[in-house]
């Protein structure tokens, strides 16, 4: 993917550098995409690259796993470069983020103490609480506040002051990676430990089909792979991580904190008041209304494709989305509170 350039991100040179490699996204007739927040929009390469690894599925059949392991091996070096890893075998790629939480539960014997915020994604609370009542962990709910957090992971949890031990991430949303394309990062000094979310990729030599007493896993961060993994998951994402790199994520989050507030004035400007416009909120906006789900229905009837949590609306702009499509989504919201 070409390099979209080192200068600060403006509407002009997101025209002329990035808006290009998104056309398939981007083409006529498709709604204002304020839903950045839920799935990503792919760039133009990934369809390219999906294509490319099926094609060698029809062209070399079992040699195919060659070309898609060494997309998986790829997937896991921009990813870590991504979030700092020191090395690459520390990502271990899952297909969900739920499946990362799973592979780390169940590394522990015995029953375990784990903290959570009632702020949890739904994805990850609902196994934590199926956990907790099939007795396999304690379960300890907190606000999402800071202090609360704290306070609750004093008593007997161990939290290392800088490093991480464990974290779980996928590629669906900011990423532009799509469904399936998650990882789990396990810290070099816990890749000793064995999960029971295992299976033949895992071994010292899978392509050996040796069976020795007692199991030999592969070194490093490979001893936390399951079994037959699938082909297409890595693949799909290569463009997107690529691109975000290439961009760089301190440019993007400067440029996307700007567009939210710019954004949120908009809506201000049409009387809607929403919340997390600032630095400490996540990318999205929301606005509170008893009817949200109905608003976002509405909205996407009008073409403006959103979408609703309970009594919130969701609304998240990126940097392919312009002054002119947030406008026309603040003005048609507008009109749209008026009438409910």
């Amino acid at each position: 993917m070409s390099d979209p350039g080192a200068e600060a991100l403006d509407e002009p040179r997101i025209a002329q550098k990035i808006r290009p490699l998104f056309s398939r996204a981007l083409a006529p007739g498709r709604p204002i995409y304020l839903a950045n927040h839920s799935l990503g929009r792919a760039p133009d390469r990934m369809a390219q690259d999906v294509e490319r690894a099926l094609d060698a599925w029809y062209r070399d059949m079992g040699e195919a796993w060659d070309e898609w392991l060494a997309a998986r091996e790829k997937f896991r070096a921009l990813t870590a470069r991504l979030v700092g890893a020191l090395t690459a075998d520390s990502i271990v790629p899952k297909t969900s983020a739920g499946q990362g939480l799973r592979a780390v539960l169940n590394a522990h014997e015995g029953r375990i103490r784990v903290v959570t915020t009632d702020a949890e994604f739904d994805s990850l609370d609902f196994i934590l609480r199926v956990y907790r009542d099939r007795g396999r962990i304690e379960l300890a709910t907190v606000p999402a506040r800071a202090e609360a957090l704290i306070g609750a992971l004093r008593p007997k949890t161990d939290l290392a002051a800088l490093g991480t031990d464990f974290a779980i991430g996928g590629s669906y949303k900011y990423t532009r990676g799509g469904p399936g394309a998650c990882w789990l990062y396990v810290r070099p000094v816990h890749q000793a430990l064995r999960t029971l979310d295992t299976g033949w990729f895992a071994k010292e030599n899978p392509f050996g089909y040796e069976r020795p007493e007692p199991p030999r896993f592969g070194p490093g961060g490979d001893a936390w792979l399951e079994s037959t993994p699938p082909a297409l998951a890595p693949v799909q994402a290569l463009a997107g991580l690529e691109f975000t790199l290439s961009a760089g994520v301190e440019r993007l989050r400067a440029f996307h904190l700007v567009q939210k507030l710019r954004f949120a004035a908009l809506l201000a400007d049409r009387g809607i008041r929403v919340d997390g416009a600032g630095a400490d909120f996540g990318a999205f906006l929301t606005c509170a209304h008893p009817q949200a789900s109905r608003l976002a229905g509405e909205l996407a009837r009008r073409g403006v494709k959103t979408d609703a949590r309970g009594d919130r609306l969701r609304l998240c702009a990126d940097l392919l989305n312009t002054d002119g499509e947030l406008a026309t989504a603040s003005e048609l919201l507008g009109t749209l509170l008026g009438k409910l």
